[in-house]
């Protein structure tokens, strides 16, 4: 980004005026005008862009981030750009001659070296419609551009520009070999050692053109690793524009840019060489056309008359009348096709055979109109009964015309698309079904690479599972359970899957319903086992996902974010898949799952899952790990006809390790993935006290210092234990203990949320102000012993997730000390807290979640 000295002797360079100046400063200054959604299939999201230093928004992948990517962050010429400035007015005369007045936001507004003004993208197939509903707004010049006369118009008023872009100036090559270097382009050295560097400048150098995958194999021991970060550090050159660097043997490296440039020029030219030599392209498509039978009629065909070719064949006056058409036949294709096509005369034309009744062109369209108008309904009628009322409309006509069979009336239907008539018939849900997938834009719908794009979600599992307190025989509580073994109800699995080899990177188990912990866990448990995080991370619209602090998260480790577009599951196939794969596969064949409740009625006290539950939320997270670790991920995936592992190698060997993406699993890793408190990231320090977080005081011996206090520090909450929090003092993180340590130790968020809102309602029904002091609820804390029996299970599903947390900080799993543990827990604090599972309304004061 521009520094406030650069930007002035940018705006002194274009001479632009006091106004205008003021304008841009107030676009640079401003957050986004507004806030992108997916409500019309697109899928939006958030690009970390290094060129400006923060995420921007995108509305869609295929159009927006495309030409983010494409045109603005790989642009030398761009110096800065902003998503979504403020709303700009546009005046213009409508289709039906009316004066229209509207505010408008661009897509950008782009900063150049010679240039400035907002851009605004739109498909070109949109483009086509909005100017013929607004011939006035967007124009289309004999040249084929595209312009905006209205913005033009505004931009003017201030000396700016204003520009429509479209997808038609997109290379979807370069943008794949943009996306491939992603991760290199943002390093600030090159990676490993500068002697191998140098070997492959020098080979380079040598060998100009020498292809990628031979420069490989000339090196013993390099990586790919080595080649792409030379090539983002411009220390070698390829043509972003011919070749995808996901297909090595096309990819040609030079040490110049200028003779990289040229190669296109000479690439284009080879491929109009190739192109004539492959043949026709009507050749091309009669093989295509044909059966495999087809194939085999005209191979026998040809071995038949295979003789009769040769130079020393036997007289033709021999040959059966057969062998005399099919050579006739192949002679004729080679004439019409060239010397080597002959072949294509020998197809059999079985399909060009029979009667095809020829239908003119005005009953053609009225049966088309008509099918639109009476089948495409709601009502869902059959077939017969509109052709009886299509006979009827045709004798009516004037003239009238004489009806096709109904055969021919229901091939018609058929030819219709499937999606629309769907779409009418049944609804957009059933009809989402048999939408196409996306566009042909070129892009791999699920990345190139391993860790290019990776999906998190959520799924309840089929399961029942009991608490790991098997006797209670002993405990003051016994009869409030009023059972032995108490069931505890399903859990949520929260996956996080690669989406190039369908690899489960992490997994984790809560009884907690999915919020943005999940996602914390599930992101850790990813560099944990990996120690790295994906490139991009696809989700639903969930409101964990739309959370400040798991965007704050992605954005400080430089994840892409995207959101698929609501109520389009196959989005997500790559996770939603595994859903369904680890039901059927692994979750159904254990006891206490779920599949019967289908038949909810029919269902006895013997089979019903309560009463079969014999997990615990500990033993069936050691399972599912062994499950997806193990077992998934060296199990053979149709779609891709290797198992998950192995197409993860084979990313990995081809595309590299991408060592800039590492992260390590320290101390320091796990204070930033903490979130901040609701109401802001700092807190002052209170002399003798501390910081105040949620009503609870925290303490460190660096707030003794007298520099410190009454100073603004940053603070980190863990979700898991509101007994301590972390300061940011003096370039250090310091853990601060609360003054109620031994009524928190253990406490999560959600407990003490529970809590306050529980003090909250009593003191509202009693008439008190609700504002709550720390003392009332440390007090309410320790009396918590009373609160309904109904609490007590939600008590127990908190101490069973720490199991789970325990088993990903690889603590060993014991039962009988997990038992001891919850029941001293219990027994001795004399606390039962929590919140009815599907209550999810958050309080004001103590942030999402």
């Amino acid at each position: 980004m521009l520094t406030s000295q650069e930007f002035e002797q940018w705006c002194s360079q274009l001479k632009l005026t006091q106004n205008s100046r003021c304008l841009i400063a107030q676009i640079r200054s401003v957050p986004p005008s507004r806030r992108v959604q997916g409500n019309y299939g697109n899928v939006c999201g958030n690009y970390c862009s290094q060129k400006m230093g923060h995420t921007i928004q995108f509305e869609s992948h295929r159009g927006e981030l495309a030409h983010i990517i494409d045109k603005l962050e790989h642009n030398r010429q761009v110096l800065e750009y902003y998503d979504q400035p403020p709303p700009i007015e546009l005046n213009y005369v409508s289709k039906s001659n009316r004066q229209v007045r509207t505010s408008h936001t661009p897509d950008f507004f782009v900063i150049e070296v010679n240039w400035a003004g907002w851009e605004e993208f739109k498909p070109i197939s949109e483009l086509i419609k909005k100017a013929q509903q607004q011939p006035n707004r967007y124009v289309q010049d004999e040249a084929g551009n595209w312009f905006c006369p209205p913005g033009e118009e505004y931009a003017q008023k201030y000396g700016l520009n204003y520009r429509l872009r479209t997808d038609i100036e997109q290379n979807v090559i370069r943008l794949r070999n943009y996306q491939w270097l992603e991760p290199y382009f943002q390093e600030k050295e090159s990676y490993k050692s500068k002697s191998n560097n140098q070997k492959i400048v020098s080979i380079v150098k040598g060998n100009p053109g020498i292809t990628y995958s031979e420069l490989l194999l000339t090196i013993t021991g390099i990586s790919p690793d080595e080649i792409n970060s030379l090539i983002a550090q411009e220390k070698l050159f390829i043509n972003f524009n011919t070749a995808p660097l996901a297909e090595p043997d096309l990819v040609h490296i030079f040490p110049t840019l200028e003779q990289a440039e040229l190669s296109e020029k000479k690439g284009l030219s080879d491929l109009t060489e190739d192109t004539s030599s492959q043949g026709n392209e009507e050749v091309q498509q009669l093989l295509l056309k044909a059966r495999p039978e087809d194939l085999e009629t005209a191979t026998a065909r040809y071995e038949a008359i295979k003789p009769y070719l040769e130079e020393n064949s036997p007289p033709i006056t021999k040959a059966s009348r057969s062998i005399r058409r099919w050579r006739k036949q192949y002679q004729q294709a080679q004439k019409l096709y060239g010397e080597n096509h002959g072949y294509v005369g020998l197809l059999p034309k079985h399909l060009d055979k029979g009667h095809h009744q020829k239908l003119e062109p005005a009953l053609l369209d009225f049966m088309a109109e008509f099918i639109k108008k009476h089948y495409f309904t709601a009502k869902n009628r059959r077939v017969s009964g509109v052709y009886r009322e299509f006979q009827l409309a045709c004798s009516q006509q004037e003239p009238s015309f004489k009806p096709p069979s109904e055969k021919t009336f229901r091939e018609q239907i058929k030819r219709q698309k499937n999606y629309q008539l769907t779409l009418a018939r049944q609804g957009s849900k059933i009809a989402k079904q048999t939408k196409p997938f996306g566009s042909n834009s070129g892009m791999p719908k699920d990345g190139e690479l391993p860790w290019e794009n990776a999906h998190i979600d959520h799924t309840y599992l089929d399961i029942n599972l009991v608490t790991s307190l098997i006797s209670l025989a002993t405990c003051n509580i016994s009869s409030a359970i009023g059972s032995e073994q108490m069931s505890l109800g399903r859990c949520w699995a929260t996956f996080l899957v690669d989406g190039y080899s369908k690899r489960i990177l992490a997994v984790y188990l809560s009884f907690e319903a999915p919020s943005y912990r999940s996602c914390l866990m599930v992101i850790r448990i990813c560099v944990k086992r990996f120690g790295r995080l994906p490139q991009t991370i696809i989700t639903d619209n969930g409101k964990e996902f739309h959370s400040v602090y798991f965007k704050q998260l992605l954005a400080y480790y430089k994840c892409n974010h995207k959101y698929r577009p609501s109520g389009e599951p196959r989005y997500g196939s790559p996770v939603e898949r595994v859903f369904g794969t680890t039901n059927t596969l692994w979750l159904h064949e254990l006891q206490g799952n779920t599949q019967i409740l289908k038949n909810t009625r029919q269902i006895t006290k013997s089979v019903n899952p309560i009463h079969q539950a014999v997990w615990t939320i500990g033993e069936l997270y050691q399972s599912l790990e062994t499950w997806a670790y193990s077992i998934y991920d060296n199990r053979l995936n149709s779609s891709l006809g290797l198992s998950p592992f192995q197409a993860y190698e084979t990313g990995i060997q081809l595309g590299g390790e991408r060592e800039s993406r590492r992260l390590e699993y320290d101390q320091t890793f796990l204070i930033l993935t903490l979130p901040s408190p609701h109401s802001g990231d700092t807190r002052s320090v209170q002399p003798g006290r501390g910081v105040k977080v949620n009503h609870i005081y925290y303490w460190c011996h660096a707030f003794r210092n007298p520099e410190v206090e009454k100073t603004a520090v940053l603070v980190k909450i863990d979700p898991f234990n509101v007994s301590v929090a972390y300061s940011y003092v003096k370039g250090l993180w310091h853990e601060c203990t609360s003054n109620h340590y031994p009524y928190l130790q253990g406490r999560t968020e959600k407990e003490l949320q529970v809590i306050s809102s529980d003090l909250r309602q009593r003191k509202k029904h009693q008439g008190q102000a609700t504002v709550l002091s720390n003392t009332e609820l440390m007090e309410h804390l320790q009396g918590a012993y009373q609160v309904e029996e109904k609490l007590l299970k939600q008590r127990l599903q908190a101490l069973e997730n720490k199991t789970v947390l325990n088993l990903i900080e690889g603590k060993e799993f014991s039962q009988n000390s997990l038992q001891m543990t919850h029941f001293h827990d219990i027994e001795n604090n004399s606390e039962v807290l929590v919140n009815q599972a599907d209550n999810e309304e958050t309080l004001e004061s103590y942030g999402e979640f």
